[in-house]
C-alpha cells in the first residue's frame, strides 16, 4: 500500500468519525435544558391553629403550608431586654414543612431560625428555608434559599413570608397556577 492510498484511507476514516461524533455532541448539547433561578414570594395566613395555613404566591400559586417535624427548639440562649416584667426570649429552632400546591404538587424544604417571644402565646421566627424535594412541577427544584418570617399573634393566628429563590434545571409552565408565566432569571 502506497503512502497516498494510506493517507487517502486514514483522512476517509477520521471523515467518517468525525461525521459521526461531532452531530452527536451537538445533538446532546441541545437537549439539556437550561438552569434557571425562580424569585419567590409567598404569603401566608392562618386563623386560627386548627384551619389550614394557605399560602399564595408567584410559582407556587395557592396551596397550604404543613409542618411536617417540628418546630423543634434548642434550649434559651439570650433575653431580649425590656421594661420591668417584660420576658422576651430567644432559642433556635429546626423545622421540616412542605408547600402542599393546588395542583397536588409539593415542595418539601428545611427551615433553621432563630424564634422570639415578645409577648406570652406570641412568637416571631426568622429564618432561612433550603429545599430538599419535590414533586409535580417542583420535581425540577435542585436548590436554592431565602428567608423567612413565621408570626404567631395573640389571638391565635399566624401569618408566614417566603422569599428568595428557587434554582431549577429549566423553565417551569406555571400557567393557571399562578395567572400568569411563572419565574424568570
Amino acid at each position: 500500500m502506497t503512502s497516498r492510498t494510506l493517507m487517502t484511507t486514514a483522512a476517509i476514516g477520521l471523515g467518517a468519525v468525525a461525521a459521526l461524533v461531532v452531530p452527536a455532541i451537538h445533538l446532546r448539547a441541545q437537549s439539556e435544558p437550561e438552569p434557571i433561578n425562580i424569585k419567590v414570594e409567598i404569603d401566608g395566613f392562618q386563623p386560627d391553629p386548627s384551619s389550614p395555613f394557605e399560602v399564595t404566591g408567584d410559582y407556587v400559586g395557592t396551596g397550604v403550608w404543613q409542618h411536617l417535624v417540628g418546630p423543634l427548639l434548642g434550649p434559651l440562649f439570650t433575653s431580649i431586654p425590656g421594661p420591668s416584667g417584660f420576658t422576651g426570649s430567644c432559642q433556635s429552632e429546626y423545622s421540616q414543612d412542605q408547600i402542599f400546591a393546588s395542583d397536588g404538587s409539593t415542595l418539601l424544604v428545611e427551615v433553621t431560625g432563630i424564634r422570639c417571644e415578645t409577648t406570652p402565646g406570641t412568637h416571631r421566627t426568622f429564618g432561612a428555608y433550603s429545599p430538599v424535594s419535590g414533586t409535580g412541577r417542583f420535581q425540577v427544584v435542585t436548590a436554592g434559599t431565602g428567608p423567612i418570617t413565621i408570626d404567631v399573634h395573640a389571638d391565635g393566628s399566624s401569618t408566614l413570608f417566603i422569599g428568595g429563590v428557587l434554582h431549577c434545571v429549566h423553565r417551569i409552565n406555571v400557567g393557571s397556577a399562578t395567572g400568569g408565566a411563572g419565574g424568570g432569571r
